[in-house]
C-alpha cells in the first residue's frame, strides 16, 4: 500500500482533531483487503472520489485495521458489484491495456469470513 501524507496549499498538513497527520492510502500490487462494507463512499464535488473503510495486508505482510483506501473508478466497480463483499477477501492485480499498466482488484477467495484472522493473516 502506498501512503502518501496529504498537505494544504499552503504547505501545511491536514490533520485529524486529535492533531494526528492525515494520509492518502493507495492499493500496490500483491495488497490483499476486507472492505468494512458493501459499497464504495462516493463523494462527488470537483472531482468524484471512491474510498473505502478496509483491514488490509500489505505485500510486505503488514497488517493495517480500520483504515481508508482510495479506490480508481474500476476498482470501486470491481467491489459494488461484488455480492455480501464484506466478506470476501480481495487481492490486487496488475492488467495492461493499450492506456497503461492498471492495478485492479478481484475477490478470488469466496469463503465467509469478515476478518483478517478468518483468511489465515
Amino acid at each position: 500500500m502506498k501512503r502518501k501524507q496529504i498537505y494544504k496549499d499552503d504547505g501545511t498538513p491536514y490533520l485529524t482533531k486529535e492533531g494526528e497527520p492525515i494520509f492518502e492510502n493507495t492499493l500496490e500490487l500483491g495488497d490483499s483487503f476486507i472492505p468494512k462494507i458493501n459499497k464504495p463512499i462516493v463523494k462527488e464535488g470537483k472531482f468524484i472520489n471512491y474510498s473505502i473503510p478496509v483491514d488490509l495486508i500489505d505485500k510486505d505482510k503488514n497488517k493495517f485495521e480500520g483504515i481508508f483506501i482510495k479506490l480508481t473508478p474500476t476498482q470501486a466497480q470491481s467491489i459494488s458489484t461484488t455480492e455480501d463483499a464484506n466478506q470476501k477477501l480481495f487481492k490486487t492485480y496488475s492488467y495492461k491495456n493499450e492506456f497503461g499498466e492498471f492495478i485492479s482488484v478481484t475477490a478470488n477467495e469466496f469463503k465467509e469470513a469478515k476478518t483478517l484472522k478468518d483468511f489465515g493473516f
